[in-house]
Parts: C-alpha cells; sequence; structure tokens
C-alpha cells in the first residue's frame, strides 16, 4: 500500500478509497478474498438507515441486523485482510 500513497492521496477520505478500490480490483482480478466482504460492507452501508432511524425514534437505540445469521460467531474474519 506505501507504493501507492501518493497517487492514492488525491482522492477521498485520505486516499482509502482509492487503496480499498485499487484492492478490491486485484482480488476480483486474482480471484483471492476482498479487502472487505459482502457481510462487512453490508453492515456499514446499513449505519446511515440505522441511524436515521435512531433519529426519528428521538435518538433511541436501533437493533443492527446480523447479516451473517450467526455466522459471525465461527466465520474467519476478512475485514480489510490483504
Amino acid at each position: 500500500w506505501k507504493t501507492i500513497l501518493e497517487e492514492s492521496e488525491k482522492f477521498g477520505h485520505g486516499g482509502t478509497d482509492y487503496l480499498e478500490l485499487k484492492l478490491f480490483v486485484q482480488a476480483v482480478r486474482e480471484r483471492t478474498q476482498t479487502p472487505i466482504d459482502v457481510y462487512d460492507s453490508a453492515t456499514m452501508s446499513s449505519v446511515v438507515g440505522l441511524s436515521g432511524e435512531s433519529i426519528a425514534k428521538g435518538s433511541m437505540p436501533v437493533e443492527c441486523p446480523d447479516f451473517t445469521r450467526g455466522k459471525w460467531k465461527t466465520r474467519k474474519p476478512a475485514f480489510a485482510v490483504t
């Protein structure tokens, strides 16, 4: 990742958007694990909607769906694996 640091800094979030996209494309091409899997992606994407729901309920906590259907307890972590 250090070799693309200078190039990535031109993009959003301090270059992390570029880095994640580059690593994703590389993983697809090489048929390896993506840096963020579908379960972590769904969880991270749900935060906006859940935040809106919480705000609408007077900032009450709302439950985050378990997109893994319980497999998070035994599945190998994949977030940011390179």
